[in-house]
């Protein structure tokens, strides 16, 4: 699978956060704006609607030279979309510090 117009999930003490919230949130974005994904992808520059796909599995996330684009296609407040990426990570962050804490733990 070709990922490289993805940012991807964190793998770390294998542990795999995907971006569930960002993935379902995209989606439902994109069919309140009545597009489908290849239609999402011909506006972005793509030529294949696998990558909105792998963003709305939560393979991986959009890459941030997308946003903007994507913002404007599918006619969405910068500021939620800001808002929803940044508590996805937050979560991603905390589960993996807190994953980590508990592996050092096991290991004292």
């Amino acid at each position: 699978m070709n990922l490289k117009n993805c940012v991807e999930p964190a793998n770390r003490n294998g542990v795999s956060q995907k971006f569930e919230f960002t993935s379902k949130y995209f989606r439902q974005k994109r069919l309140d704006a009545g597009l489908t994904q290849s239609e999402l992808a011909q506006a972005l520059g793509f030529s294949s609607a696998q990558i909105v796909s792998n963003w709305e599995r939560g393979v991986c996330a959009p890459p941030m030279a997308s946003l903007r684009p994507m913002i404007k296609a599918l006619k969405l407040d910068p500021e939620e979309v800001t808002e929803v990426i940044t508590e996805e990570n937050k979560k991603v962050l905390r589960e993996m510090l807190s994953s980590r804490r508990s592996s050092k733990a096991k290991r004292a």
